[in-house]
Parts: C-alpha cells; structure tokens; sequence
C-alpha cells in the first residue's frame, strides 16, 4: 500500500492499482519486465516475490529469486508511482543450496531479508540466514552491496526461520536502532519456546562493523503444534498450513518518539487449538533498546472453523487487525479478519469480519495454499487497513484469484473538526509557487502532500508556501495531521 497506489503481486506477475478508484492503472504484468534489459538470471526470476512499500522515502520494493534459488534479485521504484522506471539489482546470496522463502523489513539503514537454506535437492533444511542491503545507495540507484552473517545458531539446522522487522508509520526508530529479527518459537529447536531475537546493526557507513547478535528473549506461551492440512468443503483436498515459521509481516510501529521510543512488533503463527488450525498472535515492546517482553499474546481460535495463513498490523492508535484464511469441511476458504480496539482488554480479539466468502474450493495442487498473505497500513493516513488473500471462485486447481479489501476504525484520526484546503497559485519572477492555506489549525503538526507524496512536515499554523520552479503540469495538494490522521480535501492547481 503506498500513497496512491495499490501493487498486488503473486509469483510471476503484479498489478498496480488506483487506491481510491480501484481502477488497475498497470498490469497484470510479468515481474519479469521489471528486469527487461537488464541481462543476467534477474530476466528470468523464478517467484516468491516481495512487494513493499518504503513510506520513509516514499518508494517501492519489489523482489524474487531467481538463478537456481541462488540470487535475490530486488528494485527499488525511483518515485511513488509503481508504474515508472526502477533501479534493479541482482545480489548473490549464496552457492552450493537452495535460498528460499525470501521475506523483506523496511528499516532507516538498510532492507533486511531472512531466507530459509535448503540443501540443492531441497531435501534436508540447512538453516536461517539474515541478509542487510544498502538501502540509501540502491534508493540513489548507485552500486549496491549485500551483508550476510551466514547461517545462524549452532547447530544451524535446529534454528527456526527468522523474519526481519517491517517499519510502520511515521514515527522513525531510536536513530541507529537495530533491526530486529524474531525467530519462530518451536519448542524443539535451538528456541525453547521463546520469541527468540537478534540484533541487525549494519554500521555507518552501511558495512562498517556489522553485527548479527543473539539478545534476551522472552518464553512464548505454549503451544501445540499443527501438523493437520486444513479442510475445505468436497470435494476440495486439504490444504497445507505453514505453520512451521512466522506469518508474514513483522510489522513494528513506535507510538513514542525516536528519543523517547514505545515500540511493539506483532506478527502471527498458525497452531493447533481445538482439533482445528487457530492463530497465536502477539505484540513484543521494547524490541531494538530491550528488554523485550511480551505485552500479549493470545491464540483465536472461536470457533469449529480452521484459521490460518494469518497477517497482522498496528495502525497509529494501536489497534490491531489480523487477517486470514478460514476454512472448514463444510465450507469453501474464506478471507477474513478479526481485530482489536487498543482499549481492549490484553490478549482479546473482540470482532471477526469477513472481507470476501470463496464460492469454490482447491483441487488437488500437492496441497499448496500461498506462501503468505499480507496487512498493511495506508501511509497516509496511518489508519486504513488494507489485506489481500487468495481465495477460489469455483472448484478447480490452480485456479486460485485474490481479493484486496480495506477498513478503518472510527477510533483511529477521529474526533477532530474536519480540515478545509485552499490554494493559491501565482508566477513570481518566471518560477511557479502555490500558496496553501488551511483550517481549523490546532498546533502540533502537519504532512503537506504533492500528488500524494509528503513533500514536508510543517507546524500546523494553518499556510505554507510550495516552490514549483519551472515546474509545470497539474498538481493535486493534501494536508494530514500527524498525531490524528485527519486528512483535509484535496485542491488542484495547473501550471500550463
């Protein structure tokens, strides 16, 4: 999700779609035309692709492996706009295995990858292995290098994998922070049953002393593994249910400042609860100055229905969503999602809704149900929830589709008297300027958008001045209040 745009994107192909209209604005494409040109295996990825959001610096990640499940090969958008050009890299993981399940974390020094290492059959898992790259030299399209500690833990192949934190919001980490990694809490492997976490730090510049270290962790809950496939109506064959690592994202959000931080990480697995598949879900504060503790964390499981393939996120006010996939002998998968208000008691969800019912059921496809589904947070506004996940229209194999849905709750940006935007377009000596005026203005402050894009954050004293130059063509204007989220109307200006 970024600030205008919605790229939904599945092994081979994306889709880059308006967020207010819905309208598709590019695509389906092959992800592979991102690399045309660029020579060498990128031109020929092989899926498991990534697709993010950098709402720092207002660009988009995409990504897959490609060469043998040997290289990652990642672009970084050079604007907003998912439709325009991008600057491409081919990276290296590894040689003599197999680099799978590739999932990414934005993060204010680098983009941080966890892979799961195979053996070249793909017969005997080997390892978690972290990787960092250089995030503000590939944001400057300029050469690039990768970081890697190798395989973690000792021995390597009693490690669980790893996921790497995805930043959220607009409230930057404690500068220099780590990124966090935390690890799927099997209470067999090296773990014990903890949310078992490592430091990131890359250095400054990127490169300079990296360090990948093992910090205090804190025990998970117990729980009962699920080694079931998940059922679905007949004549639909079971399902798989991933439920051997974490679900994507790790999503971390700081509600404090970056001096004075409240950071939490939520994310989600899929357990055994009540003869059918449940979600343990859970938030860790304190994950990148410690001690990290868990602040809840509990397992939906409310009912006779199977639920998995879950994804969860913060907004700015701290409520929290989790969707997922539902499923049953008696009913075709369902998208869902269930939520919590941050007044909540600890540890509840207190609401389920279904974003989209499937009206037919998988046939056969070795079992294989995705590899993960994804929530999001509208940048923008910092309060909209975006999720997609698959679902099937009628019963068939390999005939799956996906479906994006978006809610808010009236808890989040609320409350305020709405904002009124005006502009005022003048030439002052050969250069465009628009002056922006706006009301009510209630101090603390403001996100000034261009086209979408945040161009500056300035006091919320109610005007500011927006230097074009030369600058000519149509220009659309937004103010957002940081600490609310409220959005004022959108006002249009022309420079012919």
């Amino acid at each position: 999700m970024g600030a205008t745009q919605y790229v939904q994107i599945v092994n081979q192909g994306y889709q880059v779609f308006d967020k207010v209209t819905g309208n598709s604005i590019l695509g389906p494409a092959s992800i592979n035309s991102v690399w045309a040109g660029f020579g060498g295996v990128c031109e020929a990825g092989q899926g498991d692709p990534v697709m993010l959001y950098d709402q720092i610096a207002n660009r988009w990640l995409i990504s897959q492996f490609a060469g043998g499940l040997t290289h990652e090969c990642i672009a970084i958008s050079t604007t907003s706009d998912a439709t325009g050009t991008w600057n491409r890299y081919d990276f290296t993981v590894g040689a003599g295995a197999l680099f799978d399940y590739p999932k990414i974390g934005v993060w204010p020094d680098g983009y941080y990858m966890a892979m799961n290492v195979f053996n070249t059959s793909g017969t005997a898992y080997l390892g978690t292995q972290p990787f960092a790259f250089d995030r503000t030299k590939m944001l400057a399209g300029l050469p690039a290098t990768m970081l890697t500690p190798g395989l973690v833990g000792s021995p390597a192949n009693n490690e669980d994998p790893l996921m790497p934190a995805d930043f959220d919001g607009s409230i930057l980490p404690p500068p220099g922070a780590p990124n966090t990694f935390v690890e799927f809490p099997d209470s067999i492997g090296n773990n014990l049953n903890t949310y078992r976490s490592w430091h990131y730090s890359v250095g400054v510049p990127f490169g300079t002393n990296p360090t990948f270290t093992q910090v205090p962790s804190p025990p998970a809950a117990p729980f009962a593994f699920l080694f079931a496939g998940v059922p679905q109506r007949p004549p639909g064959t079971s399902l798989g249910n991933l439920a051997d690592r974490l679900m994507f994202r790790l999503a971390y959000r700081n509600f404090g400042t970056p001096t004075a931080p409240d950071e939490s990480l939520v994310a989600n697995y899929t357990v055994s609860s009540g003869g059918v598949a449940g979600i343990r879900w859970f938030e860790l504060k304190n994950p990148t100055n410690g001690p990290i503790t868990v602040k809840q964390e509990s397992t939906y499981q409310p009912d006779t229905t199977w639920r998995w393939m879950g994804s969860a996120a913060m907004d700015q006010a701290g409520n929290l969503a989790l969707g997922f996939s539902a499923s049953s002998a008696a009913i075709e998968p369902e998208i869902r999602y269930a939520t919590r208000l941050a007044t909540d008691p600890l540890n509840t969800l207190t609401a389920e809704a279904h974003l989209f019912d499937g009206t037919g059921v998988q046939i056969g496809t070795s079992g294989r149900w995705g590899d993960y589904s994804s929530m999001t947070v509208d940048p923008v506004d910092d309060c909209t929830f975006w999720y997609t996940q698959e679902y099937y229209a009628t019963d068939s194999s390999f005939n799956w589709r996906t479906r994006i849905g978006n809610f808010k709750f009236a808890t989040c940006g609320g409350g305020g008297e709405e904002i009124t935007l005006t502009a005022r377009q003048r030439v002052k000596q050969g250069k465009n300027q628009v002056q922006l005026t706006w009301a009510p203005a209630d101090g603390g402050d403001i996100n000034v958008l261009r086209n979408g894009v945040v161009i500056r954050t300035t006091p919320d004293d109610g005007k500011t001045n927006d230097s074009l130059g030369t600058m000519t063509g149509t220009f659309t204007y937004q103010v957002c209040e940081t600490d609310s989220g409220d959005c004022s109307n959108e006002v249009q200006v022309i420079f012919p």
